[in-house]
Order: C-alpha cells, then structure tokens, then sequence
C-alpha cells in the first residue's frame, strides 16, 4: 500500500522549517516526509476491521509538522515513523458484506450509536473539563480553566 511517512530527521526537519517561511507548504518538499511502498499493518485480534480509505485529510498539527512550525513538547511520546492523515472517508469492506447478508444487524447498530449519542451533552466548555480530567488522571498538568 502506499503511505506518507514522517521520519525522525533533525536535518531535515531544519530545512522544511526554514522553507515554509518561504512559502507555507514549502516544508514537504525538503522535509523528512515520503512516500512509501508499504505492507498494511497487522489487525491485533478479530474485533478490529480492515478500512480502505477513499479521500484522507491531513490535519492542522500534522501540516505544522511537516512544515517544520510543529511544537517539539511532546516530540518524545510521539512514535517515529509516522504516518499523517487521521482523518479519513473508508469502507469497511468485511463490515458491508456482513450488512449485505444481515441488514438487521445494522440497524441494531445504528440504534445504538443513536441512543449513545443522545446520552452525550457537552458544549465546548464541557468538553475542555473532561479532557483536563482525563489528562490529569494520567499524570500530566492541564491548564485550561
């Protein structure tokens, strides 16, 4: 499959920082990015599912990245290589044969995404607290109000 990988380059990393000041973009050229010919990762076990992506989207942070502004405060949890793009349209190719033969089950399902959405209400604020709750639960300060 092919993948865009992000590599550990200090080097590298320089010169798409000093290229995106040049012009925004510029980073991916001359940074530590590729692309890739590679094998699809191993599923852990039977409960994960196989996507396909159609379209991919490369968010804010990793655009920062990839042009050298991105900050290096949590460089030493992020895992190197990686590859960018968490936002994506997939088919689930094992799940749609399973609905083709089964349609009830997935109404089964969409029922209980429906229920559990309606069970969620957090505006913004909301959202902020829980996520400082959960990062001070594991051990880092947040600092949101």
């Amino acid at each position: 499959m092919k993948a865009l990988r992000f590599s550990r380059n200090q080097g590298r990393y320089a010169a798409a920082m000093v290229a995106s000041r040049f012009r925004p973009g510029a980073g991916a050229t001359v940074g530590p990015l590729s692309l890739i010919d590679d094998d699809p990762p191993e599923l852990p076990d039977g409960g994960w599912q196989r996507v396909w992506p159609r379209l991919t989207g490369i968010c804010g942070s990793d655009l920062s990245t990839i042009d050298g502004q991105s900050s290096r405060y949590f460089e030493d949890f992020v895992s190197f290589p990686f590859v960018p793009g968490h936002e994506i349209v997939a088919e689930l190719t094992e799940m749609q044969a399973t609905a083709a033969a089964n349609p009830q089950m997935l109404l089964g399902i969409i029922e209980q995404a429906q229920e559990a959405a309606e069970s969620v209400d957090l505006d913004e604020a909301g959202t902020r607290v829980l996520i400082d709750m959960q990062l001070q639960a594991a051990g880092w300060e947040a600092d949101t109000v």
